[in-house]
């Protein structure tokens, strides 16, 4: 695959302003000449962005936009692959993002979202190999000899085209994963069901035993019930015999008692009159007390013989008619009080009768209730065959087994799954595919890197392992990386770097139309070592038709450039912005 790479365009990104800068790609050498902090290295960052949403060095993303305008960041790339022609744009506050084919907007053409993954894989390259083989850093790239044993294992199989394995294998660790996981539910889904089966088959067969009982025990229900009923009759005879008793006494008692009213009247009366008798029997006696002194009760004078004679003889006239009287009426007084007296005696009698006669009564309608209330439930008894139907429970327990089925066959397709994916993660793991990959690829990187190690003036020897751990000889001497110079440590550095960019075209069948070295002779490489890395690019624009080779650097001064064919883009600062311009 090659991409063929024809422009790029960006404003208030980072250093530079809201108006457009434009640059367009060669084939050839150029040099990219400023100081420090004009903004020689956004260019690319604005590269990074634009194809894979982050800056190629490690700033935050708010950042990016140009902080006098604040807003408006866009960068938009062109490229060609094979004969289609497209264009990207994304941006920043607003956030936007746009990636035209041959003129029409590719999330039209399909109905799969397009997102960072589907972007890289129409690139045919992703953020780290960009880092490492399309635009080189010296100071933003942690040095390969400085990576840990899995960064370099991870770039190689970036830089090689071994990524699918490895999202491969991912892929295969997480389905054997989740498998297990199933695996696991499953088995305790079986116990579940397995435990169903068992308690749905012990509920039927005790279902079948308790119908056998049902009818025993119904009937055994039913003869204490008839025998409640019978001794409810009994009692209700015993009332009905005291009603009988009752009735027959309230009318041999009579049911009359208003005479008792006249009676006490009477005797009321009477003992008014009686009252009345002796209080004039008693002033009668009195009067006839005072024969010895006679008084005229009306004047109050003495009276004559001859009047007191008459005058008493007619105290004891009405003396005796007043006995008389009296003696008449406590005759009648006593019949009348004894009279009460029986009759009184009757009606607390008659009405303790009727009381008892109600109590009979309401006794009698209360066991006519019970009875009713027995019968009734002789008669839901009867009516009750009992909830013996397991046709529900036998249904449910086919749908048990049939669920056992489904179980055991996810078991056995689940377990053999995961023996197969347990073969693969062998297969694709770093002792299997990717390590006779490793054996194959890093005798080449071996000599390659020896190659530059050469070319650049430096008589060391670096060797790689099968694991990718390395070591540094000088003649019989082995040395530490960071025991080397800083010039000594570019020099491998870019032999590294020039080594993967080699491999990669002709391995990962992957190249591109530009290569970007951000500051590599910047960080105290000699003249000379100069002078050679710089011939040895010129060999690579020569030996690869198209490319364009973008050297950023503040130190042109240094750069033995006689006799090399290359352009100056200076990088300016105007006031507060930056831009690019032709030397």
């Amino acid at each position: 695959m090659y991409i063929q790479f024809k422009s790029i365009k960006f404003r208030n990104f980072l250093s530079y302003g809201n108006g457009w800068t434009k640059l367009e790609f060669n084939d050839r050498l150029n040099i990219v000449n400023a100081t420090n902090g004009s903004g020689k290295s956004a260019i690319v960052d604005a590269i990074s962005f634009v194809l894979f949403g982050k800056p190629y060095r490690d700033i935050k993303m708010k950042s990016l936009v140009n902080f006098i305008n604040k807003k408006n960041l866009e960068v938009e790339i062109e490229f060609e692959i094979g004969h289609d022609k497209y264009k990207m744009l994304r941006g920043l506050a607003p956030s936007k993002f746009k990636l035209t084919k041959n003129g029409e907007e590719i999330d039209n053409l399909s109905s799969k979202k397009l997102n960072q993954m589907e972007i890289d894989k129409l690139l045919g390259v992703r953020y780290l190999l960009f880092k490492n083989v399309m635009c080189i850093g010296a100071i933003s790239n942690v040095p390969f000899f400085n990576m840990s044993l899995p960064d370099r294992r991870e770039l190689l199989e970036t830089i090689f085209g071994l990524t699918n394995i490895a999202d491969m294998l991912k892929e295969v660790k997480l389905r054997n994963s989740n498998n297990k996981m199933t695996l696991s539910t499953s088995t305790v889904s079986k116990t579940g069901i397995l435990n169903s089966i068992n308690d749905m088959n012990n509920f039927i067969d005790e279902t079948k035993k308790r119908k056998l009982k049902f009818k025993e025990i119904q009937n055994g229900r039913i003869v204490k019930i008839r025998e409640h009923i019978d001794e409810q009759k009994s009692h209700i005879e015993d009332h009905r015999d005291n009603i009988k008793k009752c009735e027959d006494k309230l009318e041999e008692i009579g049911g009359t008692f208003d005479e008792i009213e006249n009676i006490k009247i009477r005797i009321n009366e009477r003992n008014t009159a009686m009252v009345k008798h002796e209080a004039k029997i008693e002033d009668l006696k009195t009067r006839l007390s005072n024969r010895d002194k006679p008084i005229c009760p009306v004047c109050g004078t003495d009276m004559c013989s001859e009047h007191a004679v008459k005058y008493f003889e007619k105290l004891e006239s009405d003396l005796r008619e007043e006995q008389r009287s009296l003696d008449i009426l406590k005759p009648l007084q006593d019949r009348d009080e004894n009279d009460l007296s029986v009759m009184q005696g009757n009606k607390k009698l008659y009405d303790a009768i009727v009381s008892r006669l109600v109590q009979e009564k309401g006794a009698i309608v209360a066991l006519d209730r019970g009875i009713a209330y027995d019968e009734d439930q002789i008669t839901e008894i009867e009516s009750d065959t009992g909830d013996f139907d397991t046709t529900d429970k036998e249904s449910k327990l086919d749908e048990y087994r049939e669920q056992l089925r489904i179980v055991d066959k996810t078991i056995n397709e689940t377990a053999e799954e995961i023996a197969i994916d347990t073969d693969l993660i062998e297969i694709l793991s770093d002792n299997g595919i990717k390590r006779y990959f490793f054996d194959q690829i890093v005798p080449i990187i071996n000599i390659k890197v020896n190659e530059y190690v050469r070319k650049f003036g430096l008589d060391h020897t670096i060797y790689f392992d099968n694991l990718l751990d390395y070591t540094i000889t000088r003649g019989a001497f082995e040395m530490e990386y960071n025991s080397l110079s800083n010039g000594e440590k570019t020099r491998v550095n870019v032999a590294m770097l020039l080594t993967f960019y080699d491999i990669a075209k002709q391995l990962s069948n992957w190249s591109c139309s530009i290569l970007f070295m951000d500051e590599i002779f910047d960080t105290g490489i000699d003249a000379e070592g100069i002078s050679s890395f710089l011939q040895e690019l010129v060999s690579m624009l020569n030996r690869d038709q198209g490319l364009g080779v973008y050297l950023i650097s503040h130190k042109l001064n240094v750069l033995n450039l006689n006799k090399i064919d290359y352009e100056t883009l200076k990088v300016q600062k105007r006031g507060m912005f930056s831009q690019i311009v032709k030397d």
